[in-house]
């Protein structure tokens, strides 16, 4: 019998899904939470013989729940990750999409908040123009619980680092500690919500790994004449958004000279990468077992969703990545579980939406059923 180990799948589509769940045998020290954006379950029935690493430990080592699935009707950012880290509805926490509009007809982005005073970090200052809170979310969640039953003895820490800002902040909501990608200057930021500064750690992260980053490769993980990506239609760049493949550019420049510099290198593996690369840091800074504490870390890797919704989920881009994807929560887990031990560590992954093929695709492969009706 293959032995448990402490972890939980939550693949959510936009209908149904399954799930992996293992108990742990007592309450863990450490919960890592990883949401993987726009990752619908149907990447598993197409992939799980290709992965070898993370997800395959989920698959094969936990317990599968089937139909679990999110009950609202917006599958977006914002009310996904707050459907995850909240347990109630849109009509509950109160964020029914990424945007919506208010009695006075203005439109309101949610983790955008001018009325609490909470500037976003830019390198040792402040933007003057940018503000981000999660006081739109109208209710606890998981993470303010958590950090609730802190006491003198036993100190219970929250933190989110994410690509998207909205995903990171529903997630750690008002008693966690957010971090997310500066989309305009380059690296992880935070605002005054969470810090009264940037924390040391994190400059020197984003100094190590951003400053001078001008460029990224873009190699594919398997050779690219494999087994591995034999699937029809995936270099179909006829109806992408982008008319060229990113993985043929080789090279993915950063031109800060232009108004999103980083625009092309947060789709990329890369980007993930360093989002798990930052947890690391996050808790060699932060965790401190023997002091007796524990933590919920969420990592929600949203480089899938912004490369989808250019390329399509069955596009060459996005099965490479989600190869990436896998190697890296299986070397995350590893480092984990090598340095703070397997009997104090609950893992997660889950997704906050799914994805629908591009009907131009799907009518290429036989279905003519399939077409856009606006």
């Amino acid at each position: 019998m293959k032995k448990i180990i402490r972890m939980l799948l939550i693949i959510t589509l936009l209908i149904s899904s399954k799930a992996l769940f293992c108990a742990p045998q007592k309450s863990p020290q450490l919960t890592i939470i990883m949401i993987a954006d726009q990752f619908a379950y149907s990447y598993i029935t197409k992939l799980r013989n290709n992965f070898k690493h993370g997800l395959k430990r989920f698959l094969d080592q936990g317990i599968v729940y089937e139909n679990a699935f999110h009950a609202h009707g917006s599958p977006e950012t914002a009310p996904g990750h707050h459907a995850l880290s909240t347990g109630t509805l849109p009509k509950d926490h109160g964020v029914i999409g990424n945007d919506w509009f208010n009695k006075q007809g203005k439109r309101i982005s949610y983790g955008n908040d001018y009325s609490e005073q909470a500037p976003v970090f830019k390198n040792g200052d402040t933007y003057e123009d940018k503000f981000k809170s999660p006081r739109l979310t109208r209710v606890d969640g998981l993470s303010d619980q958590f950090a609730l039953l802190s006491t003198d003895n036993k100190k219970n820490k929250v933190f989110s680092i994410t690509i998207k800002p909205r995903a990171g902040i529903a997630v750690a909501n008002r008693l966690g500690k957010a971090f997310w990608f500066d989309y305009d200057n380059g690296g992880f930021t935070s605002s005054k919500k969470y810090f009264d500064e940037m924390p040391s750690w994190a400059k020197e992260f984003n100094d190590k790994n951003f400053k001078n980053l001008k460029s990224v490769t873009w190699k594919t993980f398997h050779p690219e004449d494999s087994e591995y990506y034999k699937f029809p239609q995936i270099k179909n760049y006829q109806n992408s958004s982008f008319d060229f493949s990113m993985i043929e550019r080789k090279e993915i420049t950063i031109d800060r000279s232009k108004k999103k510099p980083f625009d092309l290198y947060l789709k990329t593996p890369n980007a993930g990468e360093k989002v798990f690369e930052l947890g690391k840091i996050c808790l060699e800074n932060n965790f401190k077992p023997d002091e007796n504490d524990r933590m919920i870390l969420w990592l929600c890797i949203s480089n899938l969703d912004l490369l989808g919704h250019f390329y399509g989920p069955d596009s060459f881009e996005v099965i490479d990545l989600l190869y990436h994807l896998d190697k890296q929560i299986g070397d995350f887990m590893s480092y984990v579980e090598n340095t703070y031990g397997k009997e104090n560590t609950l893992f997660a992954f889950t997704s906050d939406h799914g994805v629908q093929p591009i009907q131009e695709v799907m009518q290429a492969k036989g279905l003519t059923q399939a077409r856009r009706i606006l």
